[in-house]
């Protein structure tokens, strides 16, 4: 009898210890608040951001070509080069070119000669008129010729007509080339085309003018901006959408053509509310959206509605209040109602 009330009484001195950690671990647990980070918010005003994929065009291709037909005789330049106006660029055998020259200057030559020997004798009275007129055609003639021949012997040379890239080289050494024939294609980028499409559900919010931003991955990803210069009235009857075209001043050269590129362009129907992190934005199970809060130390879930977004968040137009902590990071690990504290406020 004694031993069953011994043991009765580790029993409850057992249940009464458990119970007393128990309280301590709860005790324990809502004084240690979790680390979050977090953002104080302002109100703002915002429009919508609309994001299209476009490709990067030069401002102006040249294609060059020699006037004359012959064999190459060799090209100065490769692609990518960058070459100045007037610089050498290629030539073609000047033989026949050469050889059809010094004869009409041999022939203007004779031509000056004899024109001065009868112009005394014209000028004496003693040369027929017919004699003399006949005498200027003739030198008429071999100038003529020998301004052609000139030409054509310089059109053996190709220059550059202005400071540009080598695009592209469609010629090399020994090969025949026919008069007009691309050469090389000269690209000059001191301004860059961004081309892309719109739908037609968004074009009519597209003006000329209206100032549009872009991003190129391959260019450090910065932020450049331009001017939309052209849009397109012909829709393309698979995607329905219109060719628009913004024009950016490319200085230092950095942005090439081909690149692809993101285009920002805001619309002109402004909205007011809080911009908050699209992270921070989180779907209930009735797909209603909510944020986690701080207020008062503890984490506090807010329904929210949105109206709109920006380039840098979500809009948010009821449910927030001008200086409202919004918790963007460690939202995993709150309940509502449990200690937090704010490690960084952005």
């Amino acid at each position: 009898m004694n031993r069953l009330k011994y043991l009765s009484l580790l029993g409850v001195t057992a249940l009464l210890s458990c119970c007393t950690n128990s309280n301590k671990a709860t005790e324990q647990t809502q004084t240690e608040a979790i680390a979050v980070n977090a953002l104080r918010i302002q109100n703002s005003s915002t429009s919508n951001l609309h994001n299209y994929v476009a490709v990067t065009e030069e401002e102006v291709s040249t294609a060059l070509s020699f006037s004359t037909g012959g064999y190459i005789e060799k090209v100065y330049v490769k692609e990518g080069d960058f070459v100045k106006k007037s610089q050498l660029i290629a030539t073609i055998n000047k033989s026949d070119a050469q050889n059809a020259y010094n004869t009409a200057k041999a022939s203007l030559d004779q031509a000056n000669d004899a024109y001065k020997r009868l112009k005394q004798v014209y000028d004496n009275g003693s040369l027929a008129e017919i004699k003399w007129v006949e005498m200027q055609t003739n030198l008429t003639k071999a100038e003529s010729m020998y301004g052609i021949a000139k030409k054509r012997l310089e059109d053996c040379e190709l220059y550059s007509p202005q400071d540009a890239y080598i695009g592209k080289v469609y010629a090399k050494s020994g090969i025949n080339m026919s008069p007009l024939q691309t050469v090389v294609t000269l690209l000059k980028i001191d301004n860059i085309y961004i081309n892309f499409t719109v739908p037609e559900s968004e074009i009519s919010g597209i003006k000329i003018g209206q100032d549009a931003r872009f991003t190129i991955n391959a260019v450090d990803n910065n932020i450049t901006s331009g001017g939309i210069v052209e849009i397109g009235i012909s829709a393309n009857p698979v995607s329905h959408s219109y060719p628009v075209r913004i024009k950016a001043a490319n200085s230092n050269h950095r942005i090439l053509p081909g690149m692809i590129c993101n285009v920002y362009i805001s619309d002109k129907n402004t909205k007011s509310g809080f911009v908050v992190p699209t992270n921070a934005i989180l779907i209930a199970n009735d797909n209603s959206k909510f944020v986690w809060l701080i207020e008062n130390g503890k984490a506090v879930r807010r329904s929210i509605k949105i109206s709109g977004y920006s380039g840098v968040g979500v809009l948010v137009s009821e449910g927030l209040n001008t200086n409202d902590l919004v918790i963007v990071e460690g939202y995993q690990k709150v309940s509502e109602g449990m200690l937090v504290t704010a490690q960084t406020e952005q």
